[in-house]
């Protein structure tokens, strides 16, 4: 793709063209803005509140195409903890290192259904990713795969009504075209038949994404505060223990209490905390590794983390899960 550095890149976007049957990728809505690589990071937000539409940015990296950072995958990225102390002013280069991913890159004249049963068979993290269309060779616009998704549904619309239009002239057509027509409604009742499929499928996954988002969150805001405990647990042993050594000190070179601390002594029940509390900071220990191990199995369970297919154990994650 030509496109040379420049501080104030060119947006531009297409608009959809009514759609029919036999639509194709370059037939829809699409988005234009490439950016140098080594440009400041910060200037994206910039690129994204001038533009709320606009699903992602293409980078260049000496005029050729280098990647893509959709707009979903930078505001997460900003919106964790120093992000903006690391990236804003940085090259941008620094930020895609972390939210790289390969994009999927179809040519323009790919029917929408191919098109919509490539995107939702990427991997859950990866579904929402705007799609590179090749309109020409090197020369790439960007394609929201709501967009995309939105058009397969208005084709799904198409399809009925052209079922319904088919099984209404079957009716009245003469008898040499009723085979014709026969065929016709049966390949578009196929057509119907694989739109709702996509449109499960699409729910399904959802599904799953949300739900391993929500347990990766409840294991990190557990992670925190149980780490805590953990890192201080220690300490607070060590704390006890030279506290009741120096207990056992006393008793040693002062045999001889006075009647104060006698009383002290029988009011506290000092020989049951002596040998109670070390028992209670072990059991407490155990509690702190039990949680650590729940949250562990927590995120092995969400798998937010991985983007591929990868071999697991089975009988260690239900081993965990029991």
């Amino acid at each position: 793709m030509s496109a040379a550095k420049s501080n104030s890149p060119t947006y531009t976007s297409t608009t959809l063209i009514q759609l029919h049957l036999g639509s194709t990728l370059q037939e829809l809505t699409s988005h234009y803005l490439a950016v140098d690589i080594e440009i400041p990071g910060g200037q994206l937000f910039q690129y994204f509140e001038q533009e709320p539409l606009l699903p992602g940015v293409i980078l260049t990296e000496y005029g050729t195409l280098a990647g893509i950072i959709s707009r979903r995958r930078f505001f997460e990225r900003m919106s964790r903890p120093y992000s903006l102390e690391l990236f804003t002013r940085r090259p941008l280069r620094i930020l895609y290192d972390f939210v790289r991913t390969e994009p999927l890159i179809l040519p323009g004249d790919t029917p929408i259904p191919i098109a919509s049963k490539l995107v939702l068979e990427r991997p859950a993290d990866e579904l929402y990713e705007p799609v590179l269309v090749e309109t020409a060779p090197d020369s790439y616009r960007l394609l929201a795969v709501d967009h995309l998704l939105l058009a397969q549904s208005e084709m799904h619309q198409l399809a009925l009504q052209a079922l319904q239009h088919s099984q209404q002239a079957l009716a009245t057509e003469k008898e040499h075209l009723e085979q014709r027509v026969l065929e016709r409604t049966q390949a578009l009742a196929e057509a119907l038949q694989h739109l709702k499929q996509v449109q499960v499928q699409l729910i399904q996954t959802e599904k799953m994404s949300s739900l391993g988002q929500m347990i990766a969150g409840i294991a990190h805001e557990i992670n925190n505060p149980v780490n805590f405990i953990s890192g201080n647990l220690n300490h607070v042993m060590d704390y006890a223990n030279d506290l009741l050594e120096l207990i056992s000190l006393y008793q040693q070179e002062c045999p001889q209490p006075t009647s104060r601390v006698r009383e002290k002594i029988e009011a506290i029940d000092l020989d049951f905390l002596q040998s109670d509390l070390p028992k209670t900071l072990t059991s407490m220990r155990v509690g702190t590794q039990r949680i650590q191990q729940i949250i562990l199995s927590l995120r092995n369970f969400s798998r937010l983390d991985e983007a591929s297919t990868k071999p697991a154990d089975l009988h260690a994650g239900i081993e965990q899960k029991c």
